[in-house]
């Protein structure tokens, strides 16, 4: 059993730091080689260039385990054991294995001849950029790695163990504990989310981003030098009068090292600023893959600079990623929003949630249970706070701290929230018996329970945890 509002939230940089750091996962399927219930092993085929090449699957050298496969050469150019493997588009892959020669030739020209892993397929550069080093003559177990890159495109590679290439060649080789590990995204890093960066084959228009809108009459995107919240640009979305529909730049890309990764947890932040934008969606952030409008913050009329913030899981699709929008109706108002400053944060990919979780409340402190498989884990204690932080659009607390400000049906302080444990507690935006200015908050219970009203708030930025002073007036 653990107490957990003492603890978790101090530990919340470290474990967001061990749950965010890389992973490898080997995606080769029998890389040992050592299931199978037929001649060759299971998830593995060959290919055949020219000749007789010999195919077999030993038990008297291995690498490890105790299996490895082998190819034998008397009249063959070049022969393969290989795998089909799905990959991601622009990413870094790294391929390793071990190699075992003996009587290898090899030919005058450095690619000729030898034993090596070769990736075919969806793979940026020539064939012969793909290919490990040459392992050749009487050679003992040899580690061999490469890495390569998918092309923008890609969605499936050949991993090749192979005997031979370009000449006839005599020799036998065998290939063991043979991997395929992602390594990071290439070329999908967020960019100019400033939007200080022109783009040099479109005047005025953001580099990085690209137009999207739903109807003919889709008005203008341009960079805005006298608007804006930080730096000397801005970026304007404007649609005309009598023109009702939307308008939106996107990008599909996520921040470095990581790249976008599916299932992972990602902080967005921006700011928004509005000038008679009537009806529709308004202006706001969105999340191309789930239509998602990020921190529920959609703005209208006319709007000074506000600041947006929320925690994100990001969801592989083919519909984008990251889309600034601006939807009006068709008044004979025009609408015009400006965007600025987004940034894109990897925070981590979540454990799978705790079994037996459970949630017990004495009066003075709430206890969280859980199965004894994540006692003590570093994925219990991301998931409680994840549960706590993850719908937090709000940024810092600052914000209507006097309970002023309405949210957009003026029923409750804007960016306040409730709960109740037990019976329902009836809470209210109170102008009766506010401390100063207008309004403050109340709850009361007729009967027994416990609620709350509450704010969720971020340590600073670039902060590894804090000490925080909480005071007003009740």
């Amino acid at each position: 059993m653990r107490t957990f509002f003492s603890k978790a939230i101090a530990t919340l940089s470290a474990i967001l730091l061990i749950v965010g750091v890389g992973w490898t996962q080997n995606l080769i399927q029998n890389p040992g080689f050592e299931e199978g219930t037929g001649e060759l092993p299971d998830h593995w085929a060959t290919f055949i260039q020219t000749g007789s090449p010999e195919f077999s699957w030993v038990s008297d050298e291995f690498h490890a385990g105790a299996k490895s496969i082998c190819i034998t050469h008397t009249d063959s150019a070049m022969s393969s054991f290989y795998q089909k493997v799905a990959v991601q588009p622009n990413y870094k892959y790294k391929v390793s294995g071990y190699i075992k020669t003996a009587g290898v030739e090899i030919g005058e020209n450095w690619w000729e001849g030898g034993a090596q892993l070769r990736i075919d397929g969806d793979v940026q550069g020539n064939w012969w950029d793909n290919m490990t080093s040459r392992v050749y003559g009487d050679s003992d177990w040899t580690y061999v790695e490469l890495e390569i890159t998918t092309t923008e495109d890609a969605d499936t590679i050949e991993v090749h163990c192979k005997l031979g290439e370009g000449l006839k060649i005599t020799g036998t080789a065998w290939f063991d504990d043979i991997s395929l590990e992602e390594v990071e995204a290439v070329g999908q890093w967020f960019v100019n989310g400033d939007f200080e960066t022109e783009d040099p084959e479109s005047p005025g228009f953001p580099l990085g981003w690209e137009l999207e809108s739903n109807t003919d009459e889709l008005g203008t995107v341009n960079l805005d030098d006298a608007v804006y919240h930080g730096g000397s640009k801005s970026c304007r979305l404007y649609r005309p009068a009598n023109h009702g529909g939307e308008i939106m730049i996107k990008q599909t890309a996520g921040p470095e090292p990581y790249g976008l990764v599916d299932g992972a947890v990602y902080k967005f932040s921006g700011w928004i600023k509005t000038q008679g934008v009537t009806g529709g969606r308004g202006a706001c952030f969105i999340t191309a893959w789930d239509n998602h409008t990020i921190g529920n913050v959609s703005l209208h009329g006319d709007k000074d600079w506000t600041y947006v913030e929320e925690l994100i899981t990001y969801k592989e699709t083919d519909w984008g990623a990251w889309r600034c929008y601006l939807g009006v109706d068709s008044t004979a108002n025009e609408g015009i929003a400006w965007f600025d400053d987004i940034q894109l944060e990897f925070i981590g990919v979540p454990p799978e949630p705790p079994t037996d979780f459970t949630a017990e409340y004495d009066g003075t402190q709430i206890t969280l249970n859980w199965g004894a498989a994540t006692q003590g884990s570093n994925d219990i204690a991301y998931y409680l706070i994840r549960k706590i932080i993850q719908n937090d659009t709000t940024g810092n607390i600052k914000k209507n701290p006097g309970f002023e400000e309405p949210n957009e049906d003026f029923t409750f302080p804007d960016n306040w929230g409730y709960w109740s444990y037990g019976e329902q507690a009836n809470y209210a935006w109170d102008d009766q018996n506010p401390h100063s200015g207008s309004f403050c908050v109340s709850m009361d219970h007729a009967t027994g329970g416990w609620g709350m009203i509450y704010r969720r708030v971020y340590p600073p930025e670039g902060s590894t945890g804090c000490d925080v002073l909480i005071r007003g007036f009740i």
